[in-house]
């Protein structure tokens, strides 16, 4: 499969002397659900802002879509790739919804009519298309979330970004937040998101980056979160669900890394 993301021997240290990235290499391919982990400090909000051009390589290679980001070509990736900040406070600063989602495919030059399009759009993908002319400064953190996310799709990114996006949430967002990944997921985004959330990593990813002190510490499928050792050497845990089952399973089964998981196990006994 077409890789849309490669990164060869990344380096990136702060002003202060702080490294962010030490040598960090790895691929995704086009479509894939990808959870990005690791304590805080690990270089994930830093690795991010390559993948869309805020940051420059001081050391190493990014490449989207197989084009080498530079500053001839950081305007190009933003394009390409749409990125979710962490706090909606740092995106979202424009008199009104609607003007702070066109913001975007207005700087692309686009025809009125194509930004109108692409707003009603992206706010009906959130299920905000009522607060067009609301002040975003009046909305909840979560409605303001989702004013991001759908500044981001007004884009028309082939791949998304997202920093934290379930942080501060309540139940409710949280699951329409989900249903909105997989939509874009269905639409064969590229979506790589930033989360301390295990049970949400565990559940949704098919494949799982942890990075350790800007180093990548492994990347593979969610079962990695199933290691013990390795995700305590993280500074994660084990998902929920695995930690009820830990201890209690005969030879031959494995942790379960979810709820469906969970289920076949309880089904397999009941039977």
């Amino acid at each position: 499969m077409e890789q849309v993301i490669v990164v060869d021997d990344l380096h990136f240290k702060y002003p202060d002397g702080t490294w962010a990235l030490r040598g960090l290499s790895f691929t995704v391919t086009r479509g894939k659900k990808v959870a990005l982990m690791g304590h805080n400090g690990a270089g994930k909000s830093t690795l991010l802002w390559h993948l869309n051009g805020l940051f420059l390589p001081q050391q190493g290679e990014v490449r989207i879509e197989g084009r080498l980001i530079t500053s001839s070509t950081e305007k190009w990736v933003r394009t390409r790739v749409g990125l979710v900040f962490q706090d909606p406070d740092d995106q979202v600063f424009s008199a009104t919804v609607k003007e702070d989602v066109a913001f975007g495919p207005r700087n692309l030059g686009l025809p009125p009519g194509e930004v109108e399009k692409r707003v009603r759009s992206a706010l009906a993908a959130v299920g905000m298309l009522g607060y067009q002319n609301h002040p975003p400064q009046s909305l909840s953190y979560g409605q303001k979330k989702r004013i991001a996310i759908a500044g981001v799709l007004a884009m028309e990114p082939e791949i998304i970004l997202l920093d934290e996006p379930l942080a501060f949430l309540d139940p409710a967002a949280q699951e329409n937040l989900c249903l909105l990944l997989e939509e874009l997921h269905r639409q064969g985004k590229s979506l790589l998101v930033a989360t301390h959330d295990v049970d949400f990593a565990a559940s949704w990813a098919e494949e799982v980056l942890i990075l350790k002190e800007g180093k990548l510490l492994a990347h593979g499928d969610p079962e990695l979160l199933l290691n013990e050792d390795m995700v305590r050497e993280a500074g994660l845990r084990l998902p929920i669900v695995a930690q009820i089952f830990r201890g209690l399973l005969p030879e031959g089964f494995t942790l379960p890394r979810d709820v469906q998981g969970a289920r076949r196990i309880l089904q397999a006994f009941l039977k």
